[in-house]
């Protein structure tokens, strides 16, 4: 988008369902629990392809239905929380919760590479290579479909996911992402940071 106007308009609406997908976490286990396998293959994150990424095949299993869904935390079966259990295909392994951070590292490597998702880019920085930031990630504003929409809401609720299981996440978002998903004004600083 050249047009400053529609980009701002674009990212508020990404930002909104950031903020609807992190209000659909809830922090007691309520309901079904839910339970699927995924295959990483043994390509890199940034060589996958868009349906064999583990944040696709994660979408369609959960993140689709978020009613179904709304990603409730339960106890893992090892030390502390976890939102999902995954196996991975043709690995060996029983989820007591490292899986799911596992799960949690590749979905955020796969986002932050110049692979088949491009739900985030690299910020204007790193284009040019000036100022600082110049390794932070910003949202895709031409990746504005109805899928596209209902994916960045997934990352949300796995943004919450994290929080809520006190599972870091190795997502670089610029420091204005970051502002505007606490609900904080960016400054021009933020912006040309």
């Amino acid at each position: 988008y050249t047009n400053p106007c529609a980009r701002g308009l674009v990212e508020s609406a990404i930002f909104d369902l950031f903020d609807e997908g992190l209000g659909k976490v809830k922090r007691e286990r309520e309901g079904e629990f839910p339970t699927f396998q995924v295959n990483r293959g043994i390509l890199p994150a940034d060589q996958r392809k868009r349906g064999n990424t583990v944040f696709s095949q994660a979408f369609e299993k959960v993140g689709k239905l978020p009613d179904k869904y709304p990603l409730l935390s339960a106890a893992a079966k090892g030390v502390g929380l976890m939102f999902w259990e995954i196996k991975f295909e043709g690995e060996g392994g029983v989820d007591y919760g490292g899986l799911f951070r596992d799960s949690l590292r590749e979905i955020c490597a796969e986002l932050q590479c110049h692979g088949a998702l491009q739900l985030l880019v690299p910020c204007p920085n790193n284009k040019y290579a000036v100022a600082l930031n110049q390794d932070k990630w910003i949202l895709n504003p031409a990746r504005n479909s109805e899928r596209n929409l209902a994916e960045y809401a997934f990352i949300g609720r796995i943004l919450g996911a994290s929080i809520h299981t006190k599972s870091s996440i190795e997502l670089d978002l610029a420091p204005h992402v970051w502002k505007q998903l606490l609900g904080q004004a960016p400054t021009l600083e933020d912006i040309l940071a």
